[in-house]
């Protein structure tokens, strides 16, 4: 008896670990053709109603220049309830919204309000205390891709998941993280974009 519930145990565990590979690849599929599909809508040529989109037709020039880089602009994933509700507000009221990563250049990922410098939250129109973030084991910020070039900007929160998925599904190898004390912000070109409009 006590073979056969090893016997079965090894099977749950098989089909468990295949169902977690489909489920990630399909998020990870269903993620790529949700950009693609967005990327290709706003490289369209616009119609005489809507020139930049929606929500950039409320930004002036200085703003989009500060926010894009190379026609590009990075997004958060997977955020969570408060930053979903954000945006469905955002996108109702047609308000675009950005955030800042609440610490100084070179300083690191702050996890919690009151590790935010004084001095940013001064100037911030609102703060805002959603608890200690998500993810704050890595003691790293996000993962940054750039999807266009595949390069890794950053390794972040849930490297070795998004590095795994992609080699599983698509074939991608990432490079390996050197760990925490090697490389502390996770930045492996951190100021690539650094003078480029």
């Amino acid at each position: 008896m006590a073979q056969w519930e090893t016997i079965d145990v090894k099977l749950v565990r098989g089909a468990w670990k295949i169902l977690v590979g489909i489920k990630d690849g399909l998020v990870l599929v269903f993620m790529l053709l949700f950009f693609g599909i967005l990327f290709a809508a706003l490289s369209a040529k616009p119609n005489s109603t809507v020139r930049d989109g929606a929500l950039l037709l409320k930004l002036d020039e200085d703003a989009v220049k500060a926010s894009t880089a190379v026609g590009t602009i990075g997004m958060l994933l997977n955020a969570g309830p408060f930053h979903k509700e954000l945006t469905r507000l955002s996108r109702e009221e047609v308000v675009p919204l950005f955030g800042s990563s609440a610490n100084l250049t070179g300083t690191g990922t702050r996890f919690s309000v009151e590790e935010i410098p004084d001095e940013l939250k001064r100037i911030a129109d609102i703060t805002i205390d959603y608890g200690l973030r998500r993810y704050h084991t890595y003691r790293r910020a996000g993962t940054l891709i750039n999807f266009d070039t595949l390069q890794v900007v950053r390794i972040g929160a849930c490297y070795e998941l998004i590095s795994g998925v992609l080699r599983r599904w698509f074939g991608l190898e990432l490079p390996p993280d050197p760990g925490f004390e090697q490389l502390p912000s996770g930045h492996l070109n951190e100021f690539g974009l650094k003078g480029v409009e």
